[in-house]
Formats: structure tokens, sequence, C-alpha cells
């Protein structure tokens, strides 16, 4: 098993420069999807998530949307490569077994995710302020440091693919974070800008009967139906992903 920070990871999950986390679910068949550009097929579209309040619920670890694993067994289905993007500060930690419980309880949740999808999905942790890290606009137009880059990259190398094999156009990121009165930050709203797909608020993107996405300029690309769904989404059922008690 691997190793990170001094600490041991969970079986089947590998850390990088102790700075990234990852794991990928279902391996033969995201080599697959090499496979078959080799052959010539057309290029790999990717559809790329962050976790907290996009997928899960982070207050109580229930679905954010209903239909959310239906929306992603779609994409799959479509030949989407799916991945989860997301940032998990660890620096504030001053102890090893701080480090421990935070590791344990973020990759339980993502396992836990993962495991029920039944199909394949790869999944990324940011821990540091570094390149790898989802990045703020600010960053990227600092360029400080790779405007969060290094994550995408990482993705790209595990699935053995280079930059000319994505259909960037046809690529996507959902996400939460995305600079508005109520959000926390821009984050997943820069690292869709950063690597270059167009971007959907979650809400929007599993649940409105229009979608909206912004590409990478940040215009509008689909008009949305007007509606904020938040409301709508805490009634419906939701399903949920326990940690551990």
């Amino acid at each position: 098993m691997a190793s990170f920070r001094g600490i041991t990871l969970p079986a089947g999950w590998q850390a990088f420069k102790d700075s990234l986390i990852y794991r990928q679910y279902g391996v033969s068949d995201i080599r697959h999807r090499k496979e078959s550009l080799d052959k010539g097929q057309q290029k790999v579209r990717i559809a790329g998530f962050d976790f907290d309040d996009t997928l899960v619920r982070k207050h109580d670890h229930s679905m954010s949307f209903p239909g959310v694993t239906a929306k992603l067994r779609e994409l799959n289905d479509d030949g989407y490569l799916i991945a989860i993007f997301t940032n998990e500060a660890l620096d504030h930690f001053k102890s090893t077994s701080a480090i421990q419980n935070a590791v344990s309880k973020k990759l339980l949740r993502l396992h836990r995710f993962a495991e029920a999808l039944g199909f394949p999905v790869q999944v990324f942790v940011a821990t540091r302020y570094d390149g790898f890290r989802k990045p703020s606009e600010a960053d990227v137009k600092k360029k400080k440091p790779a405007g969060g880059k290094l994550m995408w990259q990482k993705m790209l190398e595990l699935s053995d693919l280079g930059d000319e094999d994505v259909d960037v156009e046809g690529s996507l990121y959902v996400g939460d974070a995305a600079g508005r009165p109520t959000d926390f930050s821009d984050a997943d709203l820069a690292f869709a800008r950063c690597v270059g797909v167009k971007f959907s608020l979650p809400e929007h993107f599993f649940i409105a009967r229009k979608s909206e996405a912004i590409d990478p300029t940040g215009t509008e690309t689909a008009a949305t139906d007007g509606n904020d769904h938040r409301d709508e989404a805490s009634k419906a059922k939701r399903v949920k992903v326990h940690d551990e008690d």
C-alpha cells in the first residue's frame, strides 16, 4: 500500500509527490478507450466533476441531486471518460493522526461513491496549494502555479492519453464553485477554464431542462431556463453515501 505524508493509504489508492492522491476504478475499461483511439476511432471526451456539493452533499453525504448516478451512467454509455477532481486541503493539520483522520474520511466517501457507480471512474484529490490544486481565477491570471492543470495532466497520463487524444470541445466539467455571491470560491470555474473545457453548474447539469455551459472564455454557450433549482433539488429523495460511524 502507498505511503503519504507519514500515513498509509487504503488499498488501491496511490500518491504522487505527497500532494496528489488518486485511484482508477475500472482500469481495463479506461485503457480500452486508448486502444480504440489506436484503431482510428474518434477522440476521447472527458466528463469531469467536483465531488462535494456537486455529486454528494458535504454536510450529510447524500446525493446532491436526483439522478446523479443515472446521468453519469449515461455519459459512460456514450463513451465519456469520467473523472472526479476534488480539493482537500491538509497543510493546516499539525499531526500525522489528524492527516490520517481527514484522508481516511474523504477517501472512504469517494470509494463508496465510485464503487456504487459500477462503471469506470478516476478519482483525484489535490491536498496542497500547488499546481495540482484546482485554482482560483486569480491564480489562473497570475499563472500561479501551473493554474491547477497538473491534476488534469496526471489524469491524461494515467489514461495513456495525450492532449491530442482529447476532444476538448466535446468535454466538460461540472462544479459548484463558480464565483457567485454565495459561492465559497471560483475554483471549479477556474479549473474548467484552465484546462479549456466547457463548464456547467451542477443544478443545471443534473436538473435544468436546458443545460447551461460556459466555454473557456466564460461566455454562455447554451441557455438556461432561468430558474435556481437548489430548493427543488433539496426536496428530492436523496440517497445516502455514509461515512463510518
